[in-house]
C-alpha cells in the first residue's frame, strides 16, 4: 500500500478532498500548520471544489522521493498519505523511501 501511494508524487487532489480536514481542526496538529497555511492559499474559503492542486509542491511533475520527504515534514496533503508516516508500522518504510533516490531512478 505504501508503494502504491507513490503515485501521488505526480498526482493532483481536488480542494474538496483535503481542506475540510485541515480547516476543521479546532487545535491543528503542529505538523499541519505549514500545510494549513499553504492550503489556505491554494484553496481559499469558497473556492470551487473542483479546483485541483498538485499533491506536493517540490517536484510535482517528477517521479521521485520528494513525496516521502514531504510526509516526514508533515506535508502530506491527504490524511491517508500523512497516516503513512504517523503510523509506526509504516514509518520505517516511508523513512527508507524518503532517503533513497535510487528507488525512483
Amino acid at each position: 500500500m505504501i508503494k502504491l501511494s507513490t503515485g501521488h508524487t505526480v498526482g493532483f487532489a481536488h480542494c474538496s478532498t483535503f481542506t475540510g480536514r485541515i480547516r476543521g481542526l479546532s487545535v491543528p496538529d503542529p505538523t499541519e500548520r505549514e500545510l494549513g497555511s499553504a492550503a489556505a492559499q491554494w484553496c481559499p474559503a469558497g473556492v470551487d471544489p473542483r479546483v485541483a492542486v498538485t499533491m506536493h509542491m517540490g517536484t510535482p511533475r517528477v517521479f521521485d522521493n520528494q513525496y516521502f520527504q514531504d510526509l516526514r515534514d508533515g506535508m502530506g496533503l491527504l490524511a491517508s498519505d500523512q497516516l503513512l508516516y504517523t503510523d509506526p508500522r509504516s514509518r520505517p518504510t516511508v523513512d527508507a523511501l524518503a532517503q533513497s533516490s535510487i528507488a525512483f531512478g
